[in-house]
């Protein structure tokens, strides 16, 4: 393992599987930290072919050039070849690798919900931001496509949108029709009937049509990341892909939303619920961010959701808590509305109240809110919905 200098880093170990699947092990020490980050570490990894000795082949060997891309930009024309990724001293192609609190690389957005009953335009599907980090939702893209090159969908979220931690974002087939059913706008739509609803972008790298179309025979949904990597795949009812189980098939005009965001094994047959009234927009039994199977503190959730005034936080406490934390409730732009200070605590659960009300006594706008505190070095995120 060697960083853009051609230093070697101590510490990595490889581990080669029956499947074709090659492990590499680092220590986070070894790349200069004592924690978990919270924000992405930049990867691009290449293999090479080699002779007896495991000597690579050296550069006059016809076949020194026939290696296998593992990051690339998946089957765009002209790219992703390694010869060219060497040749100019440019790292051109390279995964963003997030982590969960446990120090896990997980996929920093998966898909939460979707609504796939009552005709094609009434379709709309929910993401969720489980990293970390804020996230620039333009570096990823959303679609039923498959494969590349497919007549399917597939399409890029608009530019400028920012999706905070534990934030959801829903594209909808037809914004308007999204509008009429659900009084509230989608974040983005595939095809444009409301000038108030941002359209998606063409992704047509990878596939010829923008809108999804995800019947209720079946379908798969994919989302790929800024070097179009496959980060999250959903299936249900007919629909197949290589280690994802499918969900069986849900009653009429319900939707399949993930029990928790984090819940993210690829058994789309566990992970998701069959939801009686679809929830867009709303993310239900949060457990904070990258905090799914971590056995320490945690957020519990948050009742009444959405609220109409105070709402009661639940953390779970692994571990007991001094004086001094605070929870900090942010609006989506990341602005500070309310501090609330937390008193010593014994290790189990403790609640937490607000009110609804900013710094200055006023009662809070209708809308998103995070509720944030770090623990053990940790920040735990807990979404909140105000409703007036």
């Amino acid at each position: 393992l060697v960083d853009p200098y051609g230093n070697d880093y101590a510490g990595a170990e490889a581990a080669v599987h029956a499947s074709g699947v090659c492990e590499i092990s680092v220590p986070w020490s070894a790349l200069g930290f004592s924690f978990v980050p919270a924000d992405p570490i930049r990867v691009s990894v290449a293999s090479f072919l080699s002779n007896a000795s495991d000597e690579i082949l050296p550069a006059g060997d016809g076949n020194a050039w026939r290696a296998a891309d593992v990051v690339t930009q998946y089957a765009l024309a002209g790219s992703g070849r390694t010869l060219t990724e060497l040749a100019d001293g440019v790292v051109d192609h390279a995964l963003d690798a997030y982590f969960d609190g446990r120090g896990a690389c997980i996929a920093p957005i998966v898909v939460n919900e979707e609504f796939f009953e009552g005709g094609v335009n009434s379709q709309w599907l929910e993401i969720v931001n489980v990293s970390q980090s804020v996230l620039p939702l333009s570096q990823f893209k959303i679609g039923d496509a498959e494969t590349p090159g497919s007549n399917e969908g597939m399409a890029r979220f608009p530019s400028g949108v920012l999706l905070e931690p534990g934030a959801a974002f829903v594209v909808a087939y037809r914004g308007a029709t999204f509008l009429s059913e659900n009084g509230m706008r989608a974040g983005a739509e595939c095809t444009s009937s409301d000038g108030g609803t941002p359209d998606m972008v063409p992704f047509t790298g990878w596939a010829s049509n923008v809108a999804f179309n995800i019947p209720n025979s079946g379908d798969a949904v994919l989302v790929l990341d800024r070097a179009n990597t496959v980060v999250d795949v959903v299936t249900y009812k007919n629909a197949s892909y290589p280690g994802v189980r499918a969900r069986p098939a849900v009653a009429a005009l319900h939707s399949l939303e993930r029990s928790s965001p984090n819940a993210d094994t690829d058994d789309c047959a566990t992970d998701f619920a069959d939801r009686v009234t679809p929830t867009p927009a709303q993310v239900m039994q949060f457990t904070g961010v990258g905090d799914a199977a971590l056995g320490g503190t945690r957020w519990a959730g948050a009742y009444p959701m959405p609220s109409v005034g105070h709402v009661h936080l639940a953390l779970q406490l692994g571990e007991a808590l001094p004086a001094g934390r605070r929870v900090e409730l942010l609006d989506v732009t990341g602005r500070r509305v309310r501090e609330i200070a937390l008193p010593a605590h014994d290790m189990g659960r403790m609640t937490v109240e607000w009110d609804g009300r900013d710094s200055g006594g006023r009662a809070v706008a209708a809308g998103v809110y995070f509720a944030h505190v770090r623990v053990s070095g940790r920040s735990l995120v807990q979404r909140l919905v105000i409703a007036r």
